[in-house]
Parts: C-alpha cells; sequence; structure tokens
C-alpha cells in the first residue's frame, strides 16, 4: 500500500520540561493513517482518540473494534504499551503491545454496568512507550 502519511517525531512538549521527573525524549515517530490528529502527551502517554462515522451505543459487555488513526514506528528495544483511558471500558486483549509501525485498532468491551457512548475524536485509550530489556536466560 502507498498510503501517504504525516509523520512527527515525538518528544516531549516544552511546557513539561519544567517538571524534573519527566522522561526523556525517545525516537519514536508517529504516523497518521487516515484523517487523525496527530497525539499529544498527557502526562507520560499519548492519547488515541476514536476514528468513528458517527456516535455508538455501548451496551454492558459489548465490544466494538475501534480505528485509531495512528501508528508508531519503534526503535528495537522499545514497545508501546496501549491501556484504556476511560472507567469501565476495557480492551479486549487486556493490555495491547504495540511492536511495528501498523495502525493501533483496538478491541473494546464495555464493562460497565450502564450504556457508554462513545463519539468520533473521543479518547478511547493512552499509549506508553517502554524501554526493554532481554536478559541472558541460562
Amino acid at each position: 500500500m502507498n498510503k501517504k502519511v504525516a509523520t512527527k517525531k515525538v518528544s516531549k512538549k516544552k511546557a513539561a520540561t519544567k517538571a524534573a521527573n519527566d522522561p526523556a525524549p525517545c525516537s519514536v515517530k508517529i504516523q497518521r493513517t487516515r484523517g487523525a490528529e496527530m497525539p499529544e502527551y498527557e502526562g507520560v502517554t499519548i492519547s488515541l482518540k476514536a476514528i468513528l462515522p458517527r456516535r455508538v451505543a455501548l451496551q454492558n459487555g459489548a465490544r466494538l473494534r475501534i480505528e485509531t488513526g495512528i501508528a508508531a514506528e519503534l526503535p528495537g528495544g522499545m514497545i508501546g504499551m496501549v491501556l484504556p483511558a476511560t472507567s469501565g471500558l476495557t480492551l479486549a486483549d487486556t493490555i495491547k503491545i504495540v511492536e511495528t509501525p501498523s495502525e493501533v485498532i483496538l478491541d473494546i468491551v464495555n464493562g460497565s454496568p450502564e450504556v457508554m457512548w462513545i463519539n468520533p475524536g473521543d479518547v478511547v485509550a493512552q499509549m506508553i512507550f517502554l524501554t526493554v530489556e532481554r536478559p541472558e536466560i541460562k
């Protein structure tokens, strides 16, 4: 597929540099795959927003596949971990690990007893980037 994508190198916001405990910037490349806004950091995570044609009612226990329009290209030794952003909303995979530069597509479940409404552009998950080590096994 020859898709044109906008790219932006992810680094800390200038406003966040004043905090001494902010992590150092890393060389993760975020790509928009289809009309998504470039995500911004909220603390140490980036927000993943729903790309939906219309508002969706998610009944208790119901599942929904949500496209985010975001792909992450990670250097070796790093993973992106995707976590739910809203109370009551869970990921069918419990924790989604992103290792390849394909679009992050979420399979979400409403674990709340009430109907959850998901609108186009709602933040449905957060992604955090982690450096991983591979210990020698003896």
